[in-house]
Formats: structure tokens, C-alpha cells, sequence
């Protein structure tokens, strides 16, 4: 299917389907209906101010909304009579309509409401409600990392690591929730499309400084592409809501067996029709990563063993920033241009050595030295339309472009030796990669509510994705670089799918909520090379529903019940059959045979005041599990590569807040997951049970000082068919905020017991299979960083936007 294809289908998609809804839906908004739109004394939209429709002759109420993000408001269905309107709005003063009278399928526009400010008001109202670390909402869990002091100076990743329910593994670039692989990450709603490996990174490079929040989404509604068995991680970034100009700064600097520096700015300025925002934000991380590896196995009736260890030095550095415009065409209308990009460098230089051993005595040894360059860039722009046709129903248009491009160029050089240390000869070897990857994103979502208890929404979407990677492979012979044919290709990916969607919020009655919804999308796939045009060719179509009930038993009881159903698309480097040197004994490669997984999942989610109990159960077929070992005993090397496993996993969490006193707090929180994994030539199956635990105690210990003690720990879990031993982390950190406008101050350590190793074992000589891995990418860690707000405080603005690319970009690794 080809770009003007797509584009004509999708411009008669929106004629056929949407003119008719909004002719219709411009007739009912002139049926009986009360208008009008709420300012400030600068002519500026107040948002979600109080309107009330009163009775003229005696002020009694009718009815109360609140208005628009624009500002306005619509009485729709008012009875004939005489009215007039009251507006109120924290911090402004009541404002009043004139009395005017409404006739029967009339219609009146009342005009601008405008409040003055009331300075006293707001001068003695003090704000000093504070969310708390973990919020349980009725499809995601809410993480408020700005309440979290141990936070402050580390990475995204660092944050999600220590996030209940999440397992991060940094080796071979996964993200878990709740024991479950395949998970999308958002950037404020918008799905990142990036590399698994690419986004581990990415994270690494993000100052926890940029983020408001984590929200682990399990169970995302159909407006969102299906991709992600366990789900979506949603970060969203600090962003101003204030009229003026106004911002926040940050810089951090630390230590951590190398050094650590960060640093962030925003900006925010909303005039009249106009928002303009942005933010920029820089760290850099060097630090060491040990590495150690072991395989046994047997090959013509001989034991082979190799021992390798490395010392690795490497150097991270990211540039992240995006800058936006809102224009209010009118009181209905908005449109927005949001580009965004980042620059991640990653360098690496290290020093390995290599034991090989036959029958359990030494027959080679090896010196190494590699280097490896991994440059990823990325630039993406939205174009956003949203029109709101009463406060009831609006349209949203997205039209996205978003280009990736990754360098990977990598030099080897070893040295062998024989069972005495005698010389024997060199090797040089040198490897490219360039990857430039293009997704053109089309969207269009109409949401109505009717009354107050039903909303439906509906959409279409089409995503035209390509991948290019240029792979070559070249070895030192006679002082001249020889290409290596068999392991130097070119292959193209062609990509597109298209989804429709519906789904429906329902209140039943006033304690009782439902959610259903129902997704289609139909895949087109085509993977070749420069001689093998069509290595996969796949073409599938799928339905994905959500269903979601949830019961208010009282105040402090309430039951939430969910069933749904998700996949995961091989990925571009899942696909490829490429090479990738680990060492001259390991390699990383691509499985041309796998399928997409599909996983059904059931949740079941209590509160109690604010104690969540969780549970779930998921069945999932074909799931992809990434780096799998397999021994080729022909070229005695160690394979590491995708395969497709079938798991069943069922998990229960407890999330306990407790406050001890007024200056002391408690946040615990319990997961055990029980874990069946199928996998292999022989389909054997394994059954593990694991537990993640993670706390946080916080204590005021002055009026502006405060001091956190955090901890997470996670048992022995699988991963595929390797079995990853537990580890865990001890955090501590204190926080002090200085008088007036002068910021904060915030020293932090992280990992103080060095417990955060990872250790992987696949233990299987019946399969001629024994191979372990140790690395430990997580340093003690010690820094200090500043922050503060400045700017116009006063007046909220803002307006809360999604783009058409929610869901793309976890699908090019």
C-alpha cells in the first residue's frame, strides 16, 4: 500500500464518516441553548471556571457546568424562561449576566463573562495538598516522581527501575510490568518508536528533573494502538499552565565511580491566542560496566569452556528538547505544531580478556581491545487540530512525521595465545551499521458525550512505517580492509497498518462505571534484502477489545474489574538476520521465523481508603523473548537471538500508604508474580514464583528539610529460558527548600549496598546448553542538584493535547 493510497483512503474515510456527525452535531448545539465564554480583565479564557444558570425572579439554580479549556460554555435543552447566568472562578470574583429570556428551540449568547481579579483572595489562600507517591486510578497506577526525594539527580530509567511492578532489563533493552514483557513507552501521550535498546537509552539519558509523572497504563483503552502486551509507561514532562511567561530550571551534578551532570530548563508563554512552550534538557553519565560471561558446552565429543571478562568504560550523553505553538483560531478551534527530537551519543572503549578451555585445560587465551560507537537521533513533527463543537463533543486531527536515524560503527582487535602464552596471530575486525527509519502517522478521533453518563468515542488511524539497515563487515587481511560477504547485507523493511476504533464510557449509576471498547487492525509486513526480495512477507488483521467495570461499594470501598487483549509485532532487528559480535565467541543475530504474540489478560483491582490490592492473569502465545541462547557446536560460538515462548503468568500487589504522624510517611508496596514458561525444541516448561518489593519512608524533619529512605528488591525471576538471580537497591536522600522563591536543594545516593547487579544462568546441559552472564550497569551513586520555578503564577491555562502518534514508536527495534 502506497503513501497516496493511504492519503486518499483516509481524506474519503473522514468525508463519509465525520461530515454527516458534524452537521449533525452543529444542529443540536443550536437547539435550545445558552452561550457564551469566560475571561479574565486581559481578554485571556479562564479554564474550568463554575457556571451556573440561574432562575431570574428568585436566583434559583437550574443547572451548573464548568467551562471549556477555551473558556466556554453551553446550556444545551434549557426549558423556556428567564435566566441569567452566574461565572466564579478561585482567586476572581463573581461575575453576572443580564436577565434575558429564552424562548422554546430558541437560542441566546450571553457574551463574555468577564471576572476581575480578587488579589486579597488569592494572597490568603494557601495550597498545601500534595499528591501522593502512588496514585491507583481505574486503569493505571500513578507514579508522582516530584514527591520523590531519591528521585531527584537520576535517569528516567533509574526512576522506572525502582517503580512497583516494573522489571528493567538494560542488557538486552526489556521493559516488565507485573512480571509481563512488552511494554510501549509514551512521552506525554505520545508513543515512542524507537529501538527497545534505543528507548533504554533514551531513558538513561533523561533527567528525572523533566519528569511530573510515571502512569504504568495496563490496561490502555482502545483509542491506543494494540501493540505492548503488559501495557504502556506513560512519562509526562513538567509543563507549564500559567498565563505570562514563566518556567523551572534544574542542574545536577554527582559522582558514581565517574561523573554524573544534568541539566534542564523550561519555558512557557501564553498571551491572548497563544502558547508558546519548550524545553531542552542535557546530562552526561561516564561510568565503568564489568562484564563477565561463561559457556560450556560439548563439540566432537570434546568440553568446551570460555571464560570472558571485560572492562568497559563508556560515555553517555543526550540531547532532548521540544518546542511547541497552541493558536486559539476561535473559542472552538485550536490549532498546534509540537516539534520535538534528541541527540543520544554512546561511546564505549574496553579491554577484555578471553579463556578457552578444552576437557578442563587451557588451550587458548585472547587480549581484546573494541571500541563501539551508538549515535541515535530523532527529530518528530506534529501538526494538531482540535475543534470542539459544543463542550460535549470535539474532533481531533493529527498528522505525524517522525524520522530516526542510529550509527553504530564497531572495531575490534584480538590477540591470541596459545596453551604456553605463546603469540599465535592477530585479528582485526570492523563492523557498520547505519539505520535511518520514517513513519508517517495519520489520525482521526470525534469523542461525544451524551448528558452526563455516556461518552463514545470513535477513530481511524493509518501508519506507513519504512527501515533501512546498511550492515557491513570488513577483516584486516595483508594491511588491507576485506569486506566479508557472507555477513555484509542491506535490508528493507515496508511496514503499514490501519486500525479503527470505538469505545464507550458508560455510567451505569452513581457508583458504578463501565468501559467498553474495540479496536481492528490489519498489518501489511515485508522484510527483504538486495537478493532476497521477500525474506517475511506477513499480512494479518486482528480485534482487540477493552472492557472495564468498576463499583463505588461506599466512600472508602471500591472493585474494579478489566479484561483485555493486546500484541507485539516482531521488530525490525527481531526480524533481520544480521551480525552482531559480543565477542569472538558470542553474537547477537535476528530470527527471520518469528511470529507476533497475542496476550489475553484479566485484572481484578480493590481499594480500600487508600490500600490498592491487585491481581491478574495473563495467557500469552508466541511471546518474543529477546537474546535466547543457542550453542552452534559446528563454529563453537555462543548464539544469542529472538524466540518465540509461550508464558502464563498470574501476579498479586499490595500498594499500602501509611502515615505514622504528621511527619512521618509510609509507602509500601508487595508483588508476587508466579511465572510458567514453555520454551525450546522440546517445548519444557518452567515454573517459577517471584517477589518485588519496594518502600519508602518520608520524614519532615524541619519546616522546609525533608529526608527519604527508599528500597526495591526483586527475587529470581525468567526471562526466556534464563533465569535471572535476584537484586535490589538502598536509597537515601534529603531535600531542602530554601525561603521565598530560591528554589530547592537536593542530595541524594543511590544503590549504597552495590546490590543492583544482574545475573543471568541458563543452566541446561540435557540441551547441550550452559551459559551464565553478570553486569552490573548500576554504579553507587551520589548527587546534588538544584532546582526552581519562576515566572507568573496565577492564572492557569492550558490545554490538554494528544497527537495521532501515541502508539508507534516501541515497534523498530
Amino acid at each position: 500500500m502506497t503513501c497516496p493510497r493511504l492519503k486518499t483512503n483516509l481524506i474519503g474515510i473522514v468525508r463519509i464518516f465525520f461530515l454527516p456527525i458534524l452537521l449533525i452535531a452543529e444542529t443540536a448545539v443550536a437547539q435550545s441553548s445558552i452561550t457564551g465564554v469566560v475571561v479574565g480583565e486581559n481578554n485571556n479564557p479562564v479554564t474550568h471556571a463554575n457556571v451556573l444558570l440561574l432562575q431570574s425572579k428568585d436566583s434559583s439554580l437550574v443547572k451548573g457546568i464548568l467551562s471549556a479549556d477555551d473558556g466556554s460554555f453551553v446550556f444545551q435543552n434549557v426549558p423556556a424562561g428567564e435566566y441569567l447566568v452566574e461565572s466564579s472562578s478561585t482567586g476572581f470574583k463573581q461575575a453576572y449576566s443580564n436577565p434575558f429570556t429564552i424562548t422554546e428551540n430558541g437560542s441566546t449568547n450571553v457574551g463574555k463573562m468577564i471576572l476581575s481579579q480578587s488579589f486579597s483572595e488569592m494572597n490568603s489562600v494557601i495550597v498545601v495538598a500534595k499528591k501522593p507517591l502512588y496514585e491507583q486510578k481505574q486503569d493505571r497506577l500513578v507514579i508522582n516522581v516530584q514527591n520523590s526525594i531519591t528521585a531527584a539527580g537520576n535517569s528516567a530509567l533509574d526512576v522506572l527501575e525502582r517503580s512497583p511492578g516494573v522489571t528493567i532489563d538494560r542488557q538486552i533493552g526489556s521493559i516488565a510490568i507485573k512480571g509481563k514483557e512488552g511494554v510501549a513507552i509514551m512521552i506525554n501521550g505520545k508513543i515512542n518508536y524507537m529501538p527497545a535498546s534505543a528507548a533504554i537509552e533514551m531513558l538513561q539519558g533523561m533527567n528525572s528533573g523533566d519528569i511530573e509523572k510515571i502512569e504504568l497504563i495496563t490496561v490502555p483503552p482502545s483509542k491506543v494502538d494494540a501493540e505492548g502486551q503488559a501495557g504502556y509507561i506513560n512519562i509526562v514532562l513538567k509543563s507549564s499552565d500559567r498565563y505570562g511567561t514563566n518556567g523551572s530550571v534544574s542542574g545536577t551534578i554527582g559522582y558514581g565511580n565517574g561523573p554524573v551532570a544534568a541539566a534542564t530548563v523550561s519555558l512557557n508563554h501564553r498571551q491572548g491566542k497563544i502558547n508558546v512552550y519548550g524545553n531542552l534538557s542535557y546530562s552526561r553519565v561516564e561510568k565503568p560496566l564489568p562484564i563477565y560471561l561463561h559457556s560450556k558446552f560439548v563439540s566432537d565429543g570434546n568440553i568446551l569452556e570460555n571464560f570472558f571478562a571485560t572492562d568497559r568504560n563508556e560515555i553517555t550523553a543526550n540531547f532532548n528538547g521540544r518546542i511547541g505553538i497552541d493558536y486559539q483560531y476561535s473559542n472552538k478551534t485550536v490549532f498546534g505544531i509540537l516539534i520535538s527530537g534528541y541527540d543520544n551519543h554512546y561511546t564505549q572503549s574496553e579491554n577484555n580478556d578471553v579463556l578457552m578451555l578444552k576437557n578442563s585445560k587451557t588451550d587458548t587465551t585472547a587480549k581484546q581491545h573494541n571500541s563501539e560507537l551508538n549515535h541515535w537521533q530523532n527529530i518528530g513533527v506534529n501538526l494538531n487540530m482540535q475543534h470542539d463543537f459544543s463542550q460535549n463533543s470535539k474532533l481531533t486531527v493529527n498528522l505525524d512525521y517522525i524520522y530516526y536515524r542510529n550509527n553504530q560503527p564497531f572495531t575490534y582487535h584480538s590477540s591470541f595465545y596459545d596453551n604456553e602464552g605463546k603469540f599465535v596471530y592477530d585479528e582485526h575486525k570492523m563492523s557498520t551499521k547505519q539505520t535511518p527509519i520514517s513513519f508517517w502517522i495519520a489520525a482521526v478521533d470525534y469523542s461525544k458525550k451524551f448528558g452526563q453518563k455516556f461518552l463514545l468515542e470513535f477513530g481511524f488511524k493509518s501508519t506507513v512505517a519504512h527501515f533501512y539497515n546498511d550492515l557491513g563487515v570488513l577483516r584486516l587481511k595483508q594491511g588491507a580492509w576485506i569486506e566479508d560477504s557472507a555477513l555484509t547485507a542491506q535490508y528493507t523493511m515496508n511496514e503499514n497498518y490501519t486500525a479503527g476504533y470505538v469505545s464507550s464510557d458508560y455510567t451505569i449509576s452513581k457508583d458504578t462505571k463501565a468501559k467498553l471498547g474495540l479496536r481492528y487492525e490489519y498489518t501489511n509486513s515485508n522484510l527483504g534484502n538486495t537478493t532476497v526480495k521477500n525474506i517475511v512477507d506477513k499480512h494479518y488483521a486482528n480485534l482487540f477489545p477493552v472492557i472495564s467495570l468498576s463499583h463505588a461499594f461506599n466512600e472508602n470501598n471500591g472493585l474494579t474489574l478489566s479484561y483485555n487483549m493486546r500484541i507485539a509485532r516482531p521488530t525490525f532487528n527481531n526480524l533481520a538476520p544480521y551480525i552482531y559480535y559480543v565477542n569472538e565467541n558470542t553474537v547477537v543475530t535476528g530470527n527471520q521465523t518469528l511470529q507476533p504474540s497475542i496476550a489475553n489478560t484479566i485484572a481484578v483491582d480493590y481499594s480500600f481508603r487508600k490500600y490498592i490490592l491487585s491481581v491478574s492473569f495473563t495467557d500469552e502465545s508466541n511471546g518474543i523473548a529477546i537474546f535466547q541462547p543457542t550453542i552452534d557446536a559446528a563454529s563453537k560460538k555462543v548464539i544469542l537471538r529472538p524466540e518465540n515462548i509461550d508464558q502464563r503468568l498470574a501476579s498479586i500487589m499490595i500498594t499500602a500508604p501509611i502515615d505514622v504522624n504528621e511527619w512521618w510517611t509510609m509507602q509500601y508496596n508487595v508483588m508476587g508474580v508466579w511465572q510458567e514458561v514453555t520454551a525450546g525444541a522440546d517445548a519444557s516448561k518452567n515454573a517459577y514464583m517471584n517477589v518485588n518489593l519496594n518502600a519508602t519512608e518520608t520524614f519532615k524533619l524541619r519546616k522546609n528539610i525533608s529526608f527519604e529512605l527508599s528500597g526495591m528488591w526483586q527475587s529470581k525471576r525468567y526471562e526466556g529460558i534464563y533465569l535471572q538471580k535476584g537484586y535490589g537497591s538502598l536509597n537515601v536522600g534529603i531535600r531542602k527548600k530554601l525561603a521565598g522563591t530560591g528554589g530547592t536543594f537536593t542530595l541524594s545516593a543511590v544503590n549504597l549496598l552495590v546490590t543492583m547487579d544482574k545475573i543471568w544462568n541458563a543452566d541446561y546441559p540435557e540441551r547441550n546448553l550452559v551459559t551464565d552472564f553478570h553486569v552490573n550497569f548500576n554504579q553507587r551513586t551520589y548527587s546534588l542538584t538544584y532546582s526552581r520555578n519562576f515566572g507568573n503564577n496565577k492564572l492557569r491555562d492550558k490545554r490538554e493535547r494528544a497527537t495521532g502518534a501515541e502508539d508507534e514508536k516501541g515497534r523498530v527495534q
